[in-house]
């Protein structure tokens, strides 16, 4: 961790070197950042992190951060958590259902919904924390399929970001040790996990589900036939859909906090 510490503002300085817009006259720096990087594997051994001496000169703010270990003046212009009731726009509070910082997301909303400057501030914010699963009422024309499901956030703009996602074999949509190959044309309903997140929808936001048969290369193919995987040499195209009605309610379980 100490290592990570010391190097994460020395790529970042020099990223920002490197940009086009950078400051004429840089030019020195920039190359002495680059040849540091390329001796990495000594720089990791430099000890105390004070004394890093690739950023002397080029990020003061890195050295000022040292020299406040504990929490007080010097940090508290950056701490939300003092200044909740000068907030008067909805905040996205992005973090993992797994990640250190959970607590303090979750403080984070509940102090500008509860003291927020705006009442759309304190309203119009959405906290989606916890297990995401995906049911489909699907059937394919195919023996074997994938069901991938995505939730995105689209932003007022246009813009659709990720949230989670999920995969299923069809063929283990029951048991991963008993697989059990489809009856093409049949209906089934596939529980789809997509994992977990924390994440703050803000006003304006809309929720996206995406429903492919296919991730690759980030997960490995799946040819469709029902033969056992390494064994097949061709593929064979899957027509797949998926039910959205009274008697087939494919749907996404989202666990909301009021």
């Amino acid at each position: 961790m100490l290592q990570l510490i010391s190097w994460w503002p020395l790529g970042m300085v020099l990223h920002q070197l490197q940009d086009e817009t950078a400051p004429p006259g840089t030019e020195a720096a920039r190359a002495r950042l680059e040849k540091d990087l390329g001796e990495i594997e000594n720089r990791y051994r430099n000890l105390p992190l004070k004394s890093c001496p690739p950023l002397e000169g080029l990020a003061d703010w890195y050295f000022e951060w040292l020299d406040h270990p504990e929490d007080g003046p010097f940090w508290w212009p950056t701490d939300l958590a003092t200044q909740f009731s000068e907030v008067d726009v909805p905040i996205l509070h992005w973090n993992g259902w797994f990640d250190y910082r959970l607590e303090v997301t979750l403080k984070s909303f509940q102090g500008v919904r509860a003291q927020g400057r705006s009442e759309q501030c304190r309203k119009g914010q959405r906290l989606v924390i916890g297990p995401v699963k995906a049911a489909l009422y699907s059937l394919s024309s195919a023996r074997d399929t994938d069901w991938v499901v995505r939730l995105c956030d689209v932003w007022p703009d246009g813009r659709s970001m990720w949230v989670c996602d999920g995969i299923l074999r069809a063929r283990y949509r029951n048991s991963l040790e008993r697989p059990e190959l489809m009856v093409p044309g049949q209906i089934y309903r596939f529980e789809v996990d997509m994992w977990a997140t924390a994440q703050v929808f803000p006003a304006g936001h809309r929720l996206r589900v995406q429903v492919t048969s296919s991730d690759f290369p980030w997960y490995d193919r799946n040819l469709n036939t029902g033969a056992p995987f390494g064994e097949e040499v061709r593929g064979q195209v899957a027509v797949n859909t998926v039910f959205h009605d009274t008697l087939r309610p494919s749907h996404v379980l989202l666990p909301v906090i009021p």
